[in-house]
């Protein structure tokens, strides 16, 4: 919990293809992450915080914690030993393409309605292109932001996790704009599974920071997959540093 896990440039074709996920839960048997860098572009209307938040918006917001994090593990119902992300590696990137409204002009962004249908208070809440693709298993919409006091569960240092429906619509509502990405769906494996797929080269593994918070989706996997490449291959010689290549030249 608290790393990203950063598609390696093996993976061509698929939802994992420059995909980076961060792991947002743990434990000896599971692990569960997010997509970061699928937004989609949903007509209106979108999914509602009613729809999608599911029993979650129904309780009272604990604090971020490890309590947290096993609320999310129970939000996101912990992945079994057939609801393996490495099902996804066949998904097709084509499955998940991105609804593009026809009346949408070139570099404007897509626009989409949260909350009931004729709610005039907290409902609508613009979200731009805020929501994303989280994974090919279903889930709530959570939140992945930088506001502690808005998180159910800390996922790193400085980033935290909201499913609850009052903190989804107060990070929504901020005064002060704060950085978050909204995401639907989820990956899972059994830690076996994980330790297979990095082995076999499908990701590589990275603490995160909150720097992704506020890094562009186009950007992200660029931006830490040379870092990640080294990581591993540092570990892989069991040396503490490899040298990037531009540090080479």
């Amino acid at each position: 919990m608290g790393d990203l896990l950063v598609a390696s440039t093996d993976v061509d074709g698929t939802i994992l293809n420059r995909g980076v996920c961060l792991l947002v839960y743990e434990d000896d048997q599971t692990a569960i992450g997010l997509m970061l860098n699928r937004p989609l572009h949903l007509p209106v209307p979108a999914p509602t915080l009613d729809s999608a938040a599911g029993d979650a918006s129904e309780t009272s917001n604990p604090p971020a914690s490890s309590t947290g994090a096993h609320r999310l593990a129970e939000i996101f119902d912990q992945p079994k030993a057939d609801q393996a992300s490495a099902e996804a590696v066949n998904v097709e990137i084509g499955s998940v393409d991105e609804t593009v409204d026809e009346n949408e002009q070139p570099g404007q962004p897509h626009v989409a309605l949260i909350g009931p249908a004729g709610d005039s208070e907290a409902g609508k809440l613009l979200i731009g292109k805020a929501l994303h693709f989280g994974g090919p298993l279903s889930g709530p919409i959570v939140a992945v932001h930088g506001a502690p006091e808005l998180g159910e569960a800390e996922a790193g240092k400085g980033i935290f996790v909201a499913a609850h429906r009052d903190h989804l619509e107060a990070l929504l509502k901020a005064g002060q704009p704060v950085p978050y990405r909204l995401i639907v769906g989820h990956l899972g494996w059994t830690q076996e599974q994980l330790s297979e797929e990095i082995a076999a080269g499908v990701w590589h593994r990275i603490p995160a920071t909150s720097e992704i918070l506020s890094t562009a989706d186009e950007w992200l996997w660029p931006k830490l997959i040379r870092s990640a490449t080294s990581s591993s291959v540092s570990r892989w010689l069991g040396v503490e540093h490899v040298a990037d290549a531009h540090q080479l030249n």
